[in-house]
């Protein structure tokens, strides 16, 4: 997954964000915990179903780890 394209989808996340999350810091910040809350279940799935060494799993894993790097980095401006 490419950086540009892991920030487009938090960016489109964002705006589901409730309304506790008003700032766009925080928006972003929410969406990318969410993004990765559905990538480490994607993860599982692929790893029960496949193998964690499958194709599948590998991509959720690097997925997740983007989003989570772009979490902390969230976080730290918000």
């Amino acid at each position: 997954m490419k950086l540009s394209e892991a920030v487009e989808l938090i960016a489109h996340k964002a705006k589901e964000a409730p309304e506790c999350y008003r700032s766009k810091a925080a928006a972003l910040y929410w969406a990318a915990n969410q993004l990765w809350s559905d990538e480490y279940s994607s993860w599982r799935a692929a790893c029960s179903a496949l193998g964690p060494y499958s194709g599948a799993a590998e991509c959720a894993w690097e997925r997740r780890t983007a989003y989570s790097e772009l979490s902390s980095i969230l976080l730290k401006t918000w």
